[in-house]
């Protein structure tokens, strides 16, 4: 009569134990090839895709696919300017070219950096814009938003390779304000002309990795097992100059890539080249819309559509103000 309940007792224990060993077990089944759940997964990075930075970026392979006549000139430039721009965005280039990059100081330059599409009609479109204006570089390289860290390493591979004779580089992307007059002001003052390591814009310090799938900026744990990131910089502008362009690029060829690119390059890969990121005043990463002839303060403001920056330019455009007022 005692048989059933010591079996009913017998039968709990053993599913308390069960239950107990996969508990203790799961945290680090989650981190087994294979057993990461797929739901965790970073589209495009995947826990089983290699991350082996050279296998996309080729560093013995030449990658250009095209380039602008433009791009890049064989006389010294002080600044130069890449702006990262998704294939698609001819408007936002169009407005580019027709604002902040239409008068620029000497010795500065301003080209377009893409990446490649399997879209015909793009194709056609991007060629025609190249025979238009000649200061595209379309490298080998997906264009995709999570293919951002491999487009920037392929524009330092093209920088080191191609523009040596570039003092400094800025890597903006295409819907920011650019007050370049001011920018070229702090580079040639005294103090920029003495140091050889440079890389600033807006300083993040001390950014949390965020855990949760559904967010934009989500990193799972097979990516970045840290909860704090390297302080870096926001990846809407910074600035470098050569020697640290060349020293990323050549310490991201050792590096497990990871898909935010700001993060990657001016935070992991600096620290490990053993450069400090810091802040330049007048980098913005929040949008600011204002009167471009009292904008002295501004360097970089994020965040504009093509018909946005027109109307920010318009004052420019009818004589109104000068655009050395923003220097």
């Amino acid at each position: 009569m005692t048989l059933v309940p010591t079996y009913s007792k017998f039968l709990l224990g053993t599913l308390i134990s069960i239950t107990f060993i996969y508990l203790l077990y799961l945290p680090i089944a989650q981190h087994q090839p294979g057993m990461y759940p797929r739901s965790l997964h970073v589209k495009g990075w995947e826990l089983s895709k290699s991350r082996n930075t050279s296998l996309y970026v080729r560093p013995q392979t030449e990658t250009v696919l095209m380039c602008g006549a433009l791009v890049c000139p064989p006389t010294p430039l002080t600044l130069l300017i890449v702006v990262s721009s998704a294939v698609g965005n001819f408007s936002m280039r169009r407005a580019v070219r027709e604002t902040w990059a239409k008068e620029l100081p000497s010795q500065t330059a301003v080209i377009f950096f893409i990446g490649r599409t399997e879209n015909q009609t793009l194709v056609e479109l991007v060629d025609e814009e190249q025979a238009n204006y000649q200061d595209l570089v379309q490298e080998d390289f997906v264009d995709s938003y999570n293919n951002l860290t491999i487009a920037s390493i392929m524009m330092l591979k093209f920088i080191t390779h191609r523009c040596t004779h570039a003092q400094y580089i800025a890597k903006t992307d295409d819907d920011i304000y650019f007050n370049v007059h001011k920018l070229y002001s702090i580079l040639t003052s005294p103090k920029f002309k003495r140091e050889k390591v440079v890389l600033a814009g807006f300083l993040i310090r001390k950014g949390r990795v965020i855990r949760t799938p559904t967010e934009k900026w989500y990193t799972p744990e097979y990516m970045f097992s840290g909860d704090v990131y390297p302080d870096y910089l926001s990846g809407i502008a910074y600035i470098m100059s050569f020697k640290v362009a060349r020293a990323l690029y050549n310490v991201s060829l050792q590096l497990p890539l990871l898909h935010h690119e700001d993060v990657f390059i001016t935070g992991i890969c600096a620290k490990a080249a053993g450069i400090k990121p810091r802040y330049l005043l007048g980098v913005s990463n929040r949008m600011h819309y204002f009167d471009i002839c009292n904008a002295s303060w501004y360097i970089v403001v994020h965040r504009y559509t093509p018909e946005q920056l027109l109307r920010l330019w318009k004052p420019i455009t009818e004589q109104r103000c000068n655009l050395t007022l923003s220097s």
